[in-house]
């Protein structure tokens, strides 16, 4: 699978031959029209390019405790000479455990609950409290940083899609902000650091514009 480096990457030759041809962005700064485009883009990355480790991430393996929204419940059963330490290595919920303890994004009260589930299996149960309050945005868990815009490179004038539906093209960059401490470990930064290149699509209405599409 692509890294989302590497397909970034590709976008950035694309928008350097002109792939989203049209207007050209003042140089002083976004205008007003601007900075509802890049407001609009920020949207759209929030929902789209957010990184957090919470409940859905962990699917069936992890859950929110039940009534809360406030720390991280991983469940996990081991299953004797199964499961254990070779699932673990293996595990992409595991190696970002492995990262979040490294970060020292969990507080000393965090604990682990270990308890018998019949002859042969016992469930761990994990309660993964943030060492800060910031740390952990309530719906989402443990995120590496905010996705906004950078600076916009150039956007199309509007014209209709297929569907008649009024739409901008943009060319942008963008990058994850507010990134907490346990982010800025090497690991993280190589894959969530830096700057990103994507093009975006946006619908035109009377309240301004709205996503339709990001890539990559």
């Amino acid at each position: 699978m692509l890294s989302i480096k590497m397909v970034a990457a590709f976008c950035g030759v694309l928008c350097g031959a002109g792939f989203l041809g049209g207007l050209t962005l003042s140089a002083s700064g976004p205008d007003a029209e601007e900075q509802r485009i890049i407001d609009a883009l920020n949207e759209g990355l929030r929902a789209r390019r957010m990184v957090c480790w919470g409940a859905e991430q962990f699917s069936n393996v992890g859950r929110y405790e039940a009534g809360q929204d406030e720390h991280l419940l991983l469940v996990r059963e081991n299953v004797e000479g199964f499961t254990g330490q070779l699932l673990a290595k293996r595990s992409n919920v595991m190696q970002w455990l492995e990262i979040l303890v490294d970060g020292h994004a969990f507080s000393e009260q965090s604990r682990k609950d270990t308890r018998r589930a019949g002859r042969g299996m016992e469930v761990e149960t994990y309660h993964l409290i943030p060492k800060k309050r910031e740390y952990w945005r309530p719906g989402k868990g443990f995120c590496v940083g905010i996705p906004a815009v950078t600076r916009l490179e150039s956007q199309t004038s509007p014209s209709p899609n297929s569907k008649g539906v009024m739409t901008i093209g943009v060319a942008f960059e963008w990058e994850y902000t507010e990134q907490p401490e346990w982010a800025l470990l090497s690991r993280v930064q190589e894959e969530f650091g830096g700057l990103y290149k994507a093009n975006g699509w946006l619908t035109v209405h009377n309240k301004g514009y709205t996503v339709a599409d990001i890539k990559p």
